[in-house]
């Protein structure tokens, strides 16, 4: 499964690089998520021009070329440069909120380590013959 740009910049960046380079190999290992998604709901709302009603069509017409242009134009161009900009400023927090907020991870064993010995819970369901 591929990962979002944002979460391989963050991994890179986490991993000690400069916010120039985690950009670009963000870019370069998941980089085609976010316009790939963008064509197939601009697509998707495009077929609102083949509907009969005048009404319509101005509609899908227009949710298609805004959803395209967010996705190249605002993700793609705009919020990446911006974090390319910024450099060490992206990765901060004010010490007071990061006490505050919750620290959430997808990745399971990075917070949560099992005991040792320790076996998983079983589950209610009857085993599958």
């Amino acid at each position: 499964m591929a990962k979002r740009p944002v979460s391989q910049i963050k991994e890179h960046a986490d991993a000690g690089e400069d916010s120039k380079r985690s950009v670009v190999c963000g870019l370069l290992t998941s980089g085609r998520v976010i316009p790939a998604a963008a064509m197939i709901m601009g697509f998707g709302l495009g077929r609102f021009d083949l509907n009969g009603d005048p009404t319509v069509k101005p509609f899908g017409i227009g949710r298609a070329v805004a959803v395209i242009l967010d996705a190249k134009v605002v993700r793609c161009l705009l919020g990446l440069a911006r974090t390319a900009s910024l450099g060490k400023a992206n990765s901060y927090l004010a010490r007071w909120l990061g006490q505050i907020l919750p620290r959430i991870s997808i990745e399971y064993e990075k917070h949560f380590k099992p005991a040792i010995g320790s076996r998983p819970q079983s589950s209610s369901k009857p085993p599958r013959s």
